[in-house]
């Protein structure tokens, strides 16, 4: 049980039952309360219990428990640690829903983001502790992403949720609230577009390839027959896990038009097919990741051949340009007088220690319009406060949307 801090031992039914708990980055984890030990006294061996199914509380502290090993523990006093171990249990299910935000943002819409906890003047109102995932925009600026609450019995005592437990007995719920809204769009938006227009990472493309027929009077039948070949074709080739989607632009438009329409929508891969193409099984492909000139000639067979490979390459390169653009400006200080500089002078986040003190909070608001957006989570160590020189967390400043 290294780094396991021991909080009690309570006797039953002849055997003792231990709870630990340990302190991981500023919050206690209790690991899907998988932290009880059974100790058997007669031959002091340990053995590890793999699951705890919480049946009931009641407003007198009692609880009902099961374990997997069918062990049960039943109508005893609910000492304040086991509440503790109910907190932690669904705080750490606000940080499980955090890490589902990140996943998506990062591997589905190739924006990096920060994960954190929010301070108490940033938390959601009645929130006893949020959790946040933010991204950096092109101007510098924050974009709260996602957030992740555990409201604890705050909300369900100010609006009498209650639940009938198996004691017959009503108790007040214990919540958490999470979900992402549109704003995700906005910044995807954000982080990817350029003066071109925008551009959307493969994985959320609502179009993957877009094939642009360039007909002429004398081959449109035949011309668009090909293209409608390499439609079906496309459609039978999977892109993690589903068909990559596929369209043919058959408006009567002249093809400088027909393609600049698709790069301002951010299409992955723009076909431009004529007659050179047709006779050639051909295709002259753009990709949306490089510069509007930047084409080349590929066989149909190769095309085929690498579409998911380059499907793949794209989204990489879109994930590595923010995540450069979020390291390039992310600036670390270690007094109050760099941290201003920075915000008047350089778009982007600054990072150094806080002492969590409001009033520091509220000044920078008003000076320079900056919040502070989070506590990372992957950032534990504790320092000097770059404003008072007490101990302080590792914290992220910026401007924010």
């Amino acid at each position: 049980l290294e780094n396991w801090q021991l909080l009690t031992i309570e006797k039953q039914e002849g055997e003792r039952i231990c709870l630990c708990k340990r302190k991981i980055k500023y919050y206690y984890e209790a690991i899907n309360i998988k932290n009880f030990v059974i100790i058997n006294l007669g031959t002091n061996c340990y053995k590890k219990i793999t699951d705890i199914e919480l049946l009931s509380t009641n407003n007198n502290n009692k609880i009902i428990k099961r374990f997997s090993n069918g062990l049960y523990a039943t109508n005893f006093k609910l000492p304040e640690y086991i509440i503790d171990c109910i907190q932690l249990y669904l705080d750490k299910q606000s940080l499980e829903k955090l890490n589902l935000y990140a996943d998506f943002c990062e591997n589905i819409l190739a924006m990096p983001v920060i994960k954190g906890e929010k301070s108490e003047t940033e938390r959601f109102p009645g929130a006893l502790n949020t959790y946040c995932v933010e991204a950096m925009m092109q101007d510098g600026k924050a974009l709260q992403a996602g957030t992740s609450h555990f409201l604890g019995q705050n909300f369900s005592k100010a609006f009498n949720i209650e639940y009938l437990g198996e004691d017959e007995q009503k108790h007040h719920c214990w919540t958490t609230s999470w979900g992402v809204s549109t704003r995700l769009i906005g910044g995807l938006i954000m982080t990817h577009s350029d003066d071109d227009g925008l551009r959307v990472p493969p994985r959320i493309a609502p179009k993957h390839v877009v094939i642009l027929p360039i007909m002429h009077n004398d081959d449109t039948d035949e011309l668009l027959e090909f293209c409608k070949s390499i439609e079906n074709h496309l459609k039978k080739t999977t892109y993690h896990g589903e068909p990559i989607r596929v369209t043919i632009d058959k408006r009567p438009l002249r093809g400088g038009e027909k393609a600049w329409s698709w790069v301002k929508k951010g299409a992955p891969i723009r076909l431009e097919i004529g007659r050179k193409e047709l006779e050639q099984k051909s295709v002259f492909m753009g990709r949306r990741d490089l510069g509007y000139k930047e084409k080349k000639t590929l066989s149909i067979d190769d095309f085929y051949t690498n579409i998911t490979t380059l499907l793949d390459e794209m989204q990489s390169n879109y994930k590595n340009q923010a995540e450069s653009f979020q390291k390039d400006n992310i600036q670390v200080v270690s007094d109050d007088k760099a941290l201003y500089t920075c915000f008047k002078k350089n778009p982007g986040f600054v990072a150094g220690y806080w002492c969590e003190d409001a009033t520091i909070e509220a000044q920078l608001k008003k000076d320079l319009s900056v919040t502070v957006r989070c506590f990372p989570l992957d950032h534990a160590e504790e320092g000097p406060c770059i404003f008072t020189g007490k101990p302080g967390r590792w914290t992220i400043f910026a401007k924010a949307y």
